[in-house]
């Protein structure tokens, strides 16, 4: 198998996959006061410390959660209740990531009023943004930073400085899922310094499904959306996945600048071959300020089906759209980036990993040469 559907899951990095394994072997519940609980709790705050200092935060600032979804639909619906005082405006894209824009959708019938910022080529309309926070009581702004289809950045700082500017009282909220620890100062764009909260994610890093996390800035008193046994300061009940939030802490300690370089140098072998191999057939959407881990491409007049289709019985895995959204009969983030329907319909998702190869490219240049020419014979 040739994996670069990194960007819906990762490659597991083998060193977390060790740390799990032994973690297995601490089967104890984290919560119990005898000598086996205490040393189960040791491995969740050791994790918890090494996720802090990748984040640039304190330990006490951090809560594992079960998966980025949980983690953004913990955050929103937890920030607009803290802050509906302020107003009932939430201002958003149709680029986020389902998760994001269901919850706020739902929201709606609870009386909230959700603003779609424009995302034009895949950036946010900071001037829109600034525009609605001067002019409506807003209580939550929630913008990815790094958007899951082609890269595109958001600038977290600016929009932190535009709320401030504005004398906005809204908090804000970023769903670092895809950019965390891929942002090209490798600081997850300073999400901590920027953000009230920030939801991730550790099968995006090379950590495990099944292992989410929520950055919550100190201070910020936020009430659960659901209840239980207090664990993880009350913020996500329920007893603490510790093989997998083991995994978490020893992938984000490890994914460091020689991972963002290798991916930096997979991308750029791959956009130079390919664009000289196939010329005009292809189509690369490259945003100005993006992170290099993942590329939308398309190759012209053949769907994305066929190609994903062609490459898969070729052992090769990518993919067209997010993984949570390919049941969807639109491709929302693509449409709203203005993209055009002929190339949404063959758009393809390459993710970059540190564990593929130089090897593993070249296949999949060489393939998807192939693919062009499978195109030809189905179309005769």
């Amino acid at each position: 198998m040739i994996y670069f559907d990194n960007s819906a899951s990762s490659i597991p990095n083998p060193k977390a996959v060790d740390s799990a394994v032994t973690a297995m072997k601490c089967f104890a519940n984290p919560s119990s006061p005898h000598f086996a609980g205490l040393k189960a709790k040791e491995i969740i705050e050791d994790a918890r410390k090494k996720v802090a200092d990748s984040l640039l935060c304190k330990p006490d600032e951090v809560y594992f959660t079960s998966s980025g979804t949980e983690s953004n639909n913990i955050a929103i619906l937890s920030m607009v209740e803290k802050n509906k005082r302020e107003g009932n405006v939430i201002i958003t894209t149709k680029a986020e990531h389902p998760s994001v824009v269901n919850t706020v959708l739902s929201l709606e019938k609870r009386g909230f009023r959700v603003e779609f910022a424009p995302v034009a080529g895949g950036e946010v309309d900071y001037g829109f943004i600034e525009n609605t926070l001067k002019t409506q009581k807003v209580c939550l702004v929630t913008l990815m930073q790094a958007n899951n289809q082609n890269g595109a950045l958001t600038d977290l700082k600016r929009i932190r400085n535009i709320i401030e500017e504005t004398n906005s009282e809204a908090l804000f909220h970023s769903d670092i899922v895809q950019g965390f620890l891929k942002v090209p100062d490798g600081m997850a764009s300073y999400a901590s310094a920027y953000c009230d909260a920030a939801s991730f994610s550790a099968h995006k890093i090379g950590g495990l499904k099944g292992t989410g996390g929520l950055f919550i800035k100190k201070g910020l008193k936020l009430s659960p959306v659901f209840f239980g046994g207090g664990q993880e300061g009350g913020i996500r009940s329920g007893t603490e996945n510790i093989v997998g939030i083991a995994a978490f802490g020893v992938a984000a300690e490890d994914f460091s600048k020689p991972f963002r370089d290798k991916i930096t140098a997979l991308r750029k072998l791959f956009i130079g071959k390919a664009t000289a191999l196939l010329g005009g057939d292809i189509e690369i959407k490259e945003p100005i300020s993006h992170i290099d881990a993942v590329i939308s491409l398309s190759l012209k007049g053949i769907k994305s089906e066929v190609v994903l289709n062609y490459l898969s019985s070729k052992g090769i895995c990518i993919s067209s759209s997010s993984a949570c959204s390919t049941k969807a009969k639109e491709n929302t983030s693509l449409a709203a980036f203005g993209y055009g329907e002929e190339y949404n319909n063959s758009a393809i998702r390459i993710g970059f990993s540190p564990f593929n190869t130089e090897d593993e490219v070249e296949t999949l240049i060489f393939e998807l040469k192939n693919s062009l020419a499978y195109r030809i014979k189905r179309n005769k």
